[in-house]
């Protein structure tokens, strides 16, 4: 799926895929289950994949990247020259995947938080939860039912994206304690910015989140969506 171009319906140039997960502050266990997982996305595919979580690494690479995941990513992670060139490489067409704590990245940058749609403000403790496809049309969500439950660490963001975003899943707060943004608490969501495109997930807390085929195929199909394959 990830290394065929549609439009043309001929072969197209494998997928590069750069994953970053600098923590400058809590870091998850999971990250390790996550690249594991990502891993196996790129065994079914031709993509080309890379891990870093050195800045001037990730900066280094991008013009031979097509997508760049922040994969658990926690703090200020980018100075302001690699900013910029972040930002440039959004607005000329690349994608950007962020996972789970990728809303906790970045605070001070406001780019960043057109990118990443919605910023992290806290969590209750790690539970089930009922979460519901709110974009029953859109090909990242394609395949999964329309309300399933599954455990995981449920953010609350500091505010709620829809309206800049277009979202995918959201989750029922009547199935789980802590949930503090309502009738429509937005979970997993995408965008267009600039020629680029973005998509963001709040799952992926747990070991466990990483051997749920509902979520590697999610995160399989977001990496498709954004690379516009």
């Amino acid at each position: 799926m990830l290394a065929c171009d549609p439009s043309s319906g001929a072969a197209a140039k494998p997928l590069r895929i750069t994953v970053f997960s600098r923590t400058l502050g809590f870091r998850h266990d999971s990250i390790a289950a996550a690249q594991d997982a990502l891993r196996g996305i790129v065994q079914r595919t031709q993509a080309k994949l890379e891990f870093t979580e050195d800045a001037a690494q990730l900066i280094a690479h991008l013009p031979e990247t097509d997508v760049v995941v922040f994969l658990m990513t926690t703090g200020d992670v980018l100075d302001a020259a690699q900013q910029t060139s972040f930002e440039s490489f959004i607005r000329s067409g690349g994608g950007y995947i962020g996972i789970h704590s990728a809303a906790d990245t970045e605070y001070d940058w406001p780019f960043y938080g057109e990118v990443v749609g919605a910023w992290f403000k806290d969590h209750p403790a790690v539970q089930k939860a009922n979460v519901l496809v709110d974009a029953p049309a859109h090909p990242i969500v394609a395949g999964l039912p329309a309300s399933w439950e599954r455990e995981d660490e449920w953010y609350n963001f500091r505010e709620n994206p829809r309206g800049k975003v277009d979202v995918l899943l959201k989750l029922d707060e009547g199935s789980y304690t802590g949930g503090d943004m309502g009738a429509d608490h937005p979970i997993t969501w995408c965008r267009a910015l600039g020629m680029g495109r973005t998509f963001y997930t709040g799952f992926g807390h747990t070991n466990e989140s990483w051997a749920d085929d509902k979520l590697v195929g999610l995160v399989e199909r977001a990496l498709s969506w954004v690379a516009k394959r």
